[in-house]
């Protein structure tokens, strides 16, 4: 009888604590841990761009891990400021960041304060200009006693402005040939002048006959 006592006090108790961890966890609301901003315009090759890795709705949050992957081909690691104020150290670790040739990985322990907080900041350095994806992998958020607590996440895309285009140059039209100037009709040639007939000799007049001398008387 004694046992069947005990045996009913062990299952009421064990209901108890497993109610009490139910409504606990019902309690948190459910984290979602993004990058921003969603999309960023990417700068030119050579030059730099930052963005946050966020927590919202993060309550009773003990601990988490995240990893963000990049594209090697489009940006490379720069640098990462850890957001020790969201979660400080806890004892023998230290907020990390790990980096790789394509993700960083984010590790911490503590007690946080409830809400929206950045847990990070990443600077990327840009190798190439074209569009990309950052991405969020193995994301893990911890309660008290290290229950895991329901989690989603939110990408974030890199994106190259679309070239503009030049306007066309409009060619000019053509200039139009002036006719050709129409060749003035030849010069008809007066026709020469006839020339007049040769005014016909006169007859030669005819000698008078020599008189004839009267004899001497």
């Amino acid at each position: 009888m004694k046992d069947q006592l005990l045996n009913r006090k062990v299952l009421f108790s064990l209901l108890a604590v497993v109610m009490c961890l139910g409504f606990t966890a019902m309690s948190y609301g459910q984290a979602v841990v993004s990058v921003d901003p969603a999309e960023v315009e990417s700068p030119a090759a050579g030059e730099q761009l930052m963005v946050n890795i966020n927590i919202t709705g993060g309550e009773g949050v003990a601990g988490y891990q995240v990893t963000v992957n990049f594209d090697p081909t489009a940006l490379s690691y720069v640098s990462s400021d850890y957001n020790a104020e969201y979660l400080p150290a806890f004892p023998g670790i230290s907020p990390t960041g790990l980096a790789s040739d394509s993700s960083i990985q984010f590790i911490s322990l503590g007690s946080p304060p409830d809400g929206d907080h950045t847990i990070a900041s990443v600077t990327f350095g840009v190798v190439e200009a074209k569009a990309s994806s950052i991405t969020l992998s193995d994301v893990t958020v911890s309660g008290a006693g290290g229950a895991e607590l329901e989690v989603t996440t939110a990408d974030g895309m890199v994106t190259v402005a679309a070239a503009e285009e030049e306007p066309a140059v409009e060619e000019e039209p053509a200039a139009e040939e002036e006719p050709a100037a129409e060749e003035e009709p030849a010069v008809e040639e007066e026709p020469a002048a006839e020339e007049e007939p040769a005014a016909e000799e006169e007859p030669a007049a005819e000698e008078e006959p020599a008189v004839e001398e009267e004899p001497a008387a």
